[in-house]
């Protein structure tokens, strides 16, 4: 399974993860990320696809998950999800951090992708955060979204 991406300190696993109801998540380039056909209301672990469940609508592909990475207090995080493409009638759709150990989410939501237009979020972390996943969030049935991720923090290149 390769999880290098060129210049990225912690690149997204490379992997294909199937559900129960035929759909599916797939990153590839360690910052790709294309999910078609899960169902209504889903919670998707994309930093590691295999830690999903077959269930793309179980919260927990996305709670209590351990430490990936930890961002460091007093640090500049810039989240950005572009070249987005999609369709479909989805009108919530969010991709956001979930603490580790935990089921709260971060401050890094982009908010709802009711269209194609690249989603920047600059956040100032202040005290040490550890971060066990990035997650899609899909209220309403969406047919298929693919986008690219960056991720750095203090001007390195994490994602």
């Amino acid at each position: 399974m390769q999880t290098e991406k060129s210049g990225a300190k912690y690149p997204l696993v490379n992997g294909r993860h199937e559900f129960d109801n035929g759909g599916y998540v797939e990153v590839t380039n360690g910052n790709h990320v294309k999910i078609e056909n899960v169902s209504s209301t889903s919670y998707v672990n994309f930093t590691n696809v295999n830690q999903n469940s077959n269930n793309s609508g179980n919260p927990n592909n996305i709670n209590f998950l351990p430490v990936w990475i930890t961002l460091p207090e007093e640090s500049t995080c810039i989240f950005r999800i572009l070249n987005i493409e999609r369709n479909g009638g989805s009108t919530a759709v969010g991709i956001n951090f979930r603490e580790a150990n935990k089921s709260i989410s971060l401050n890094f939501s982009n908010g709802n992708f009711t269209d194609s237009n690249d989603k920047i979020k600059v956040v100032n972390v202040q005290i040490n955060t550890e971060v066990g996943c990035i997650f899609i969030w899909i209220a309403n049935y969406t047919p298929f979204i693919e986008f690219d991720v960056e991720f750095t923090v203090n001007g390195e290149r994490w994602i």
